[in-house]
């Protein structure tokens, strides 16, 4: 049996658009923020990292320039020439600046320790605060899917700027919301 050469491609087109149907209905999307905004115990956890965060890097900020106040000092009493290298003008120091400049060095190591280890605190922090509170949240999505058979759950945060249209029927951010509470 043969088929006429214009039915193959209408079957073809059928096939895709019921494909399309049945794979737009297995998705859905959530409002990340409003989530975060009820996850319970998110908000103060992020505020407690943030404001810890903040506090080291005002305190390396503050001790890193004092630390270029000291080396400036240090290399004002020399007349710094405008193209001398800071080799040239290290090359230059009396024995006793030669020596204030390798303390200042080791000062400035010292910084970067510092700074490594409290970037170490932070990841540390945020793992064992912040980072159970999103598995949590990502947890209840994924259970919420598979009991809803949603093949894909979108972040609408994520998506938006590529979209020109979204159906409002497809935001389970409400339903999450709904498990948190029980």
């Amino acid at each position: 049996m043969s088929f006429p050469k214009f039915i193959f491609p209408v079957l073809i087109g059928f096939t895709l658009l019921f494909a399309g149907q049945t794979f737009a209905q297995g998705n859905a999307y959530i409002r990340r923020d409003t989530l975060l905004t009820v996850l319970p115990g998110y908000t103060s956890k992020v505020r407690s990292f943030d404001s810890l965060k903040t506090a080291f890097s005002e305190e390396l900020k503050i001790d890193q320039q004092k630390l270029e106040q000291k080396v400036n000092a240090l290399f004002t009493s020399y007349s710094p020439k405008s193209n001398e290298t800071t080799a040239e003008l290290i090359a230059r120091l009396s024995p006793v600046d030669a020596s204030r400049y390798a303390l200042l060095q080791k000062e400035s190591t010292l910084l970067e320790d510092r700074s490594k280890s409290y970037n170490e605190i932070l990841q540390m922090n945020y793992s064992q605060n912040v980072q159970p509170l999103l598995a949590k949240l990502n947890k209840t999505i994924e259970q919420y899917a598979v009991k809803n058979r949603l093949d894909m759950v979108f972040i609408l945060e994520d998506i938006a700027p590529a979209l020109a249209y979204i159906n409002k029927g497809k935001d389970i951010t409400d339903s999450i919301i709904l498990l948190f509470n029980k």
